[in-house]
Order: structure tokens, then C-alpha cells, then sequence
């Protein structure tokens, strides 16, 4: 029964992972702002150089989008079906 309720709570958690990944990130720039710290975001924005700015959203957007990769190739191999995210 653990292996039944544990599969379709992986394919749910994946497929609802990606909104939650959005408003953490979406939510990012206003929890920098009101703590007064200076994150990414902040960074982001005080340089406004085209190449500072690819760079920085690379390493933030890389490391995202490979763990959803990981997780969906995880869920097809573990499921045997495709379960798309």
C-alpha cells in the first residue's frame, strides 16, 4: 500500500513543484526588500549590464531546471510511464 500512495504522491509533488518554485522565486524580490538583504534579485537589478545579467539569471535558472529534469526522469523510470511535469 506504501508503494502505491507513495508513487502518486511523487507524480502530484512533481507536477505541483513547478508553481511553487515560481512563487518562491516570484516572492524572492519582496522578502529581499523587506529584510534589507542584498540577494540576487537585488543584484539583478542594480547591474544593468546585459552580460551580468544572463550570467547571474544562468546559475539561478540551471540548477532549477535540472533538478525538475532529475525528478521527472526519476518519476519515468521509477513508474515506467511518462509522467509529464
Amino acid at each position: 500500500m506504501q508503494k502505491h500512495l507513495l508513487r502518486n504522491v511523487l507524480v502530484q509533488l512533481s507536477y505541483h513543484l513547478k508553481f511553487i518554485i515560481a512563487t518562491l522565486l516570484g516572492n524572492l524580490f519582496i522578502v529581499e526588500v523587506l529584510f534589507n538583504n542584498l540577494g540576487l534579485t537585488t543584484f539583478l537589478l542594480s547591474y544593468n549590464q546585459p552580460a551580468i545579467f544572463f550570467i547571474s539569471a544562468l546559475l539561478l535558472f540551471l540548477p532549477i531546471y535540472s533538478l525538475l529534469k532529475l525528478i521527472e526522469i526519476g518519476l519515468f523510470l521509477l513508474l515506467g510511464k511518462g509522467a509529464e511535469l
